[in-house]
């Protein structure tokens, strides 16, 4: 596990650095950008690199951010936001400065994916974050500064203020490995105090969608396929176990079907508040002749819908308060995990460095804890605790 679990994260610094440099439009494809990186310190990088897939993607990205330039909104107040948005990518820091309003009044607020919630108060404050980021990360990024889009936007203006609503949609959506933004709702309020338009407060909400290597989907109710990440992407093309029918995510099992449909509408009749928690259920569909059971997730966050495969960071969390709650020890933990996440006995018994035997024993000893008798039954008790 922790040897899979390095690995893992070798390969997602690496894609995440290689990214980056790929979109400053200074190299001509990936091996250029495998070169550089390999210069900062990756061992090797060309081996994340194997499949086409990335390679053309890579080589997009090189390609597009060497000739992106923006195209200037005519409206003042668009026109406003657009230039802090490119200065902020191109690590502009006088040019960032000189759209906002500059004052004690000044607000910045963000909540993107797991990072919590971060407030700036005034423009001191704000500006002391701005140079931090600029001097830890000094590369201009043009093809996020230049190729990302406005989208649903709403303006109001008088005089003298200004309200508007929009969504970033930044063009990394579909980059395999990629880490960082992905859809960024905001809410902006400018002024205008000496005939020219400036930022006064700047609210930002990004869920990170797509940004994990789980395969994940966005569906609606009645599992309507609405967006999906690369990984989704990916699965679907070389995957019989699953299928897009008429506009739907379908599983071809028809037991996990329709526990996946349960799941989803259980999910969707929820009736939450205006701030709501996040809710997973475990879609646990057992192969049957010996094979490892397959677990899904149906999840309900910020209102929306998903459905996800494979997802290691969701299947640890649950299973390590299942382990507190169960009082397993260390050892029958791993054995435990190790079960759920498809691993035969053998398998086990190799990556834990003991005997088969020890291995059986172990896992009945957690048998006997959760009071089942066979894996699949392990893997629906453990999940069924709930992580809240």
């Amino acid at each position: 596990m922790r040897a899979l679990d390095t690995q893992a994260e070798q390969r997602r610094l690496t894609l995440y650095r290689a990214w980056w440099v790929a979109m400053s439009g200074h190299y001509e494809d990936w091996r250029a950008v495998c070169t550089e990186v390999a210069t900062r310190g990756h061992v090797r990088p060309e081996r994340w690199f194997k499949t086409e897939a990335i390679r053309d993607q890579m080589d997009r990205v090189c390609r597009e951010a060497r000739i992106a330039e923006p195209t200037w909104e005519s409206e003042p107040v668009w026109q406003v936001i657009q230039r802090e948005h490119i200065a902020k990518w191109m690590r502009d820091f006088d040019t960032i400065a000189a759209c906002h309003l500059g004052t004690a009044d000044d607000r910045w607020l963000a909540k993107v994916g797991g990072l919590g919630i971060t407030e700036r108060r005034g423009w001191d404050a704000l500006a002391q974050s701005l140079r931090v980021d600029i001097r830890q990360d000094p590369d201009p990024c043009p093809f996020i500064a230049y190729r990302t889009r406005f989208e649903d936007r709403v303006l109001h203006a008088s005089d003298t203020m200004a309200w508007v609503a929009f969504t970033l949609a930044f063009p990394t959506a579909g980059l395999s490995g990629w880490r960082g933004p992905g859809h960024s709702h905001v809410l902006a309020t400018l002024e205008r105090p000496a005939g020219e338009w400036k930022i006064a407060s700047f609210c930002v909400v990004d869920d990170n969608f797509g940004q994990t290597d789980a395969p994940t989907w966005q569906v609606d109710r009645l599992c309507r396929l609405i967006q999906c990440n690369a990984s989704a992407s990916t699965l679907m093309a070389g995957d019989d176990f699953l299928r897009l029918s008429g506009g739907k995510l379908k599983l071809v099992d028809r037991v996990a079907q329709e526990a996946m449909l349960a799941a989803i509408e259980r999910l969707a009749e929820m009736d939450e508040g205006l701030l709501e928690p996040t809710h997973h259920i475990p879609i646990v569909h057992d192969l049957g002749h010996g094979e490892p059971v397959s677990v899904w997730w149906a999840t309900r966050s910020g209102g929306k819908l998903f459905v996800s495969a494979d997802n290691p960071e969701l299947l640890r969390s649950r299973l390590e308060l299942a382990s507190r709650a169960l009082g397993l020890s260390p050892a029958q933990h791993r054995v435990a995990a190790a079960v759920v996440e498809g691993l035969a006995l053998p398998q086990v018994a190799e990556r834990e460095g003991v005997r088969l035997s020890t291995a059986r024993t172990q896992l009945q000893r957690v048998f006997d804890k959760v009071g089942v008798h066979s894996q699949p039954a392990l893997v629906r008790s453990m999940l069924s605790i709930s992580i809240g």
